[in-house]
């Protein structure tokens, strides 16, 4: 399921709709194993870019949204809506989305890439766009691999650090030995060993060592490096107060989060929409503690200007940018602090329609009105005053009044607007025939009518 911004279709479900609630992506089944997203860090309005990409448990991936630099790998440049299979992969067991390109851990520990390649970072020796996947020079015996921004790295099952591509703030960890941009990898100066996990991000990137401390690299104009400077680092620094005890790490686009052993996480740089998720907007140049978290967190992933943590329970928390609903709590409101992700496809109110297809749309969760549906102004709250969102007994009276005579009942607030009201001539409404009006125009409503009302909009979810 996914949600958030999706104007070149990177949420799969078909259309170019954004969603504030998880949707489900489209023609995927139940083999997917791992997911990874790609937006944009480095901000435009309207953004061009943004997709997905999924691995399947044959080894297969798949996947969707813009299409322009041919990052979905299926050899065209048209944006998909739905996942589309990246086309002579081969099997592979891992695949990382970056801005503009895509790579792959093959099951020989290899890895490819594919999509543009501008300042190198398909890490094939050349700057040449490629539709379909190349081999990265020179790697071997490949654990894991990470993409974000316009830069590559991967971790050697040796726990080695090597990155390449773009690299104007020294973010691929080489003190800047190879000017500006790298076309193959190069080794992470003092990272020959000891990594345990790595990630990167808009134009930074850290390391998770195995003693549990943290070292962070490159743009630095936010303290998203954490070493309490805004200075740029061409090479590795401990980040402050992180040097053990760190179990993940994730990073955004100009912020970079931490997973504690104990549960807790932590996040410092750019805080402009509350990513950092300490309550305020002020930038953190060290690690502060993201509060609301209550239950004990076991994952944690970062997106361009926001951050999303997974509890032990199975529920999902964001914090930070919602303009387009990326929070998944059902607003686009921005949070510097934790909101709770909606199920899309619980019921909370046990009327019938999922939590997705009542925040997801004009409809509003608890049974208040649904502009979309006319039935909806006859819902009669019950003794606690909420709305059922359904057609009950109480409902049904209220339809009678309204519709056995011309006019509205006298001071009922609840009441369509008369413009929407009764032909008692024809038994519809003057936007036409429905499903109720094939009953007999005998000038009133009868329960065949309201039978017939019940079978249509008993459950008005759309």
């Amino acid at each position: 399921m996914c949600w958030g911004a999706n104007n070149r279709g990177q949420l799969g479900d078909g259309t170019t709709t954004n969603q504030s609630v998880p949707t489900n992506v489209l023609a995927l089944g139940n083999e997917v194993t791992a997911i990874s997203t790609a937006g944009y860090s480095f901000p435009e309005d309207p953004p061009s870019w943004g997709h997905t990409c999924a691995l399947l448990a044959e080894g297969s991936a798949k996947c969707w949204g813009s299409n322009r630099d041919s990052q979905l790998g299926d050899g065209t440049l048209i944006d998909r809506t739905t996942p589309v299979e990246v086309i002579e992969l081969g099997a592979v067991t891992s695949v990382v989305a970056g801005d503009r390109q895509n790579c792959a851990i093959t099951t020989a520990a290899t890895v490819k890439c594919w999509g543009n390649n501008e300042y190198g970072q398909l890490g094939d020796g050349t700057t040449t766009d490629s539709a379909t996947p190349a081999d990265v020079t020179s790697l071997s015996d490949i654990a894991s691999v990470s993409s974000q921004g316009l830069h590559v790295c991967a971790l050697t099952t040796a726990g080695a650090m090597k990155c390449w591509g773009f690299n104007i703030s020294g973010q691929l960890g080489d003190d800047d030995w190879c000017s500006v941009d790298c076309t193959t990898p190069v080794d992470v100066v003092g990272l020959d060993s000891g990594v345990a996990a790595i990630d990167v991000g808009g134009i930074h990137t850290c390391a998770l060592t195995t003693q549990g401390g943290v070292k962070c690299w490159g743009f630095n104009n936010y303290g998203q490096v954490g070493d309490g400077t805004t200075d740029r680092r061409s090479v590795p620094v401990d980040v402050k107060g992180l040097e053990s005890g760190v179990s993940a790490i994730a990073l955004g686009g100009f912020h970079s989060c931490a997973l504690t052993v104990e549960g807790s996480v932590k996040c410092w740089g750019f805080n402009n929409y509350g990513q950092v998720g300490d309550g305020t907007n002020t930038w953190r140049f060290t690690p502060v503690e993201v509060i609301g978290l209550t239950e004990e967190t076991v994952a944690i992933s970062a997106g361009g200007d926001h951050t999303c943590a997974l509890a032990a329970e199975g529920t999902v928390k964001c914090w930070g940018e919602n303009f387009a609903g990326q929070l998944g709590d059902g607003s686009t409101t921005d949070s510097a602090t934790p909101v709770d992700v909606i199920d899309g496809a619980s019921d909370t109110d046990n009327d019938g329609c999922t939590d997705g297809q009542e925040l997801g749309s004009t409809a509003v969760l608890g049974g208040a009105r649904n502009p979309k549906s006319f039935w909806d102004f006859f819902d009669t709250p019950d003794n606690s005053n909420v709305r059922d969102r359904a057609i009950t007994i109480a409902d049904i009276g209220r339809i009678v009044a309204r519709f056995g005579t011309t006019g509205d009942p006298a001071g009922d607030p609840l009441s369509p607007p008369p413009a929407i009201g009764y032909h008692t001539a024809f038994d519809r409404t003057p936007l036409g025939p429905e499903l109720w009006n094939l009953g007999p125009p005998d000038g009133a409503v009868t329960i065949q009518d309201i039978g017939l009302m019940v079978a249509q909009f008993g459950h008005s979810c759309a």
